[in-house]
């Protein structure tokens, strides 16, 4: 390159520099070291540029010589005579921009905000000693896509051809995080994606986090690889799960072994794989297994060209830096444990039963989600609503309670004598946790802690299913030993609002019916306690022709005004 630039005295060497796209301008930019640049060319070719440009009150000539991440060039400067009169030769279109100096981890960053024809354009530039320095960077949240091997972000480029025609490469003033239901979020997640497509010639990488069961895997990543087709895949976090014996190592939560913390994770393996992907190479990835055997399989994944990274702690740092798009699904804890409850119950091999279900829950995904995932939710750019529904999930529980209750008493003796057998009479303490989506939206759920004697239950009873009726959906099991933590924790997602009933029931079977008979039943809350009265309460099966007899009963019975409410809700 010596022949290049003729006269004056010339600086030369290589240049090592990566080039990012703005996802939203740095805060205080206006306070930056800032100058403007004006710069054209007057050799243009796939393998060599001569350009002249003036910055900062000085004028520059200067040659390159190759492409992608390292680069030679030799510049000189030149008087502003000379730069005027080069200026008249140039080819293609003039560039200008305003150039702001970021410091950045011991690094300047230079933050080009173009002009003119190329107004709304904003692309970061970072200079580099070594390839080794280039490759371990780390860029920060607000820098996007990386485009060193896009040639359509090279000045040159732009002078030839204008910028590219893409919505994604305008960045946000500020950091404006967006929140939709679940079909508005996939729909605005697919349009960002598609759009940044159109600019990219490597794999766009899209982070997708959220609390356990709130969607992300069985909702929100397969909609979104639906809708993209075969460009897209998924490569879910689970996979990178350390061994059990590793994760036996790792300090328990009240007996239960930790998962959902970081440390559970290959997050390094993962960081790697995905860097490997970006750069359109093969990777060979562990796949997850229940078991968390010692020796896991492996399986090659070749990369697409949207790559969804699935799982907890996918925006975690310095994953989140990763990123082209940034998505957090959002579900309350109260959401999150019920899915639990119905999807795990019987699946998992360590913990199957529905209290071991539910004390894993609370120890370690509660307290996992409050420590690390929920926080990261401020570094995604798209916030996915997608909570429990009751009138359309609680139906998964798959077993149905139809009762009904009226205001009064029968006597012990008429039932007997109506062929009824005594189960026995027992004093119940049930405390009604109403949490903000049961009181928000009147859901008519019901989440319950019953004591009866040394017995503990956990109830929850999804809404009625129909207008006026009183069949419900009812998921309840019993709860072994200590139970303090999962009250703390249902005292913390109902932020205290707590409803206690007690009562004296005595319990009746007669032809597959249940009469319960509640007496002295009283009612405490914040604003203090009150005495209700008796009541009688028919439950009965969902089973064929099991309506037709409970009605017969209440006939005999004598009972009339069903009161379709619960203890707590009068």
């Amino acid at each position: 390159m010596s022949n290049t630039l003729k006269g004056g005295t010339a600086v030369s060497g290589p240049e090592i520099e990566r080039k990012f796209l703005v996802r939203w301008l740095p805060e205080r930019l206006g306070r930056r070291r800032h100058y403007d640049i004006l710069q054209a060319y007057l050799k243009n070719t796939d393998k060599e540029e001569v350009r002249v440009r003036s910055a900062d009150g000085k004028f520059y000539l200067t040659a390159k010589r190759g492409s992608g991440l390292k680069r030679h060039e030799e510049t000189k400067t030149i008087s502003a005579e000379d730069f005027a009169a080069k200026l008249r030769h140039a080819r293609g279109r003039l560039i200008g921009k305003t150039r702001y100096i970021v410091p950045y981890k011991g690094r300047a960053v230079e933050l080009d905000v173009y002009r003119g024809g190329l107004k709304g354009l904003v692309v970061a530039e970072v200079e580099f000693a070594t390839v080794a320095q280039s490759r371990a960077f780390m860029p920060p949240p607000w820098l996007g896509r990386e485009v060193t091997y896009d040639k359509r972000y090279k000045n040159k480029e732009l002078s030839r051809r204008g910028a590219p025609q893409s919505t994604a490469i305008r960045p946000r003033t500020s950091r404006k995080q967006a929140t939709y239901d679940l079909k508005r979020g996939v729909r605005a997640a697919v349009s960002e994606i598609r759009a940044m497509l159109k600019t990219s010639d490597t794999p766009v990488l899209v982070g997708l986090a959220g609390g356990s069961a709130s969607g992300k895997t069985s909702m929100v990543s397969r909609l979104l690889k639906d809708a993209l087709g075969p460009s897209a895949m998924i490569l879910q976090m689970d996979d990178y799960f350390r061994n059990k014996g590793f994760i036996k190592r790792l300090p328990s939560r009240n007996g239960y072994l930790n998962f959902d913390t970081p440390r559970a994770i290959k997050l390094d393996l993962f960081a790697a794989h995905l860097r490997e992907l970006r750069a359109n190479k093969p990777i060979t990835k562990p796949v997850f297994d229940f078991a968390l055997v010692e020796s896991p399989t492996f399986e090659t994944v070749r990369p697409a060209r949207v790559i969804i990274a699935e799982g907890l702690f996918t925006l975690v740092k310095p994953l989140v830096d990763l990123y082209d798009l940034t998505i957090f699904v959002d579900a309350s804890l109260q959401g999150q444990m019920l899915r639990r409850l119905l999807r795990d119950t019987g699946r998992s091999k360590i913990y199957p039963a529905s209290s071991d279900v539910l004390g894993l829950f609370v120890n370690v995904a509660a307290y996992g989600h409050r420590r690390y995932v929920e926080r990261t939710k401020r570094c995604a750019d798209i916030v996915i609503k997608n909570d429990f529904d009751p009138r359309k999930e609680a139906a998964r529980i798959g077993n149905y309670t139809v009762q009904a209750k009226f205001m009064g008493d029968v006597p012990e003796g008429r039932l007997l004598s109506m062929g009824a057998t005594k189960i026995g009479t027992f004093s119940h303490i049930d405390e009604y946790y109403i949490t903000p989506q049961m009181a928000k939206g009147r859901s008519g759920e019901q989440l319950r802690i019953r004591r009866e004697g040394d017995h503990t239950t956990f109830c929850y009873k999804g809404p009625s299913t129909g207008r006026g009726s009183s069949r419900r959906p009812k998921l309840e099991f019993p709860l072994e030993g200590d139970n303090s933590e999962i009250k703390k924790f249902l005292l913390s997602i109902s932020k205290g609002n707590i409803i206690r009933v007690d009562k004296e029931r005595t319990g009746y079977t007669m032809d597959g019916i249940t009469v319960n008979v509640d007496r002295n039943v009283t009612k405490t809350e914040a604003g203090g306690k009150r005495r209700l009265s008796s009541f009688v309460e028919v439950k009965y099966g969902d089973g064929p022709g099991m309506r037709e007899r409970a009605s017969g009963l209440i006939g005999r019975l004598r009972l009339s005004n069903s009161i379709n409410m619960s203890y707590a809700d009068m």
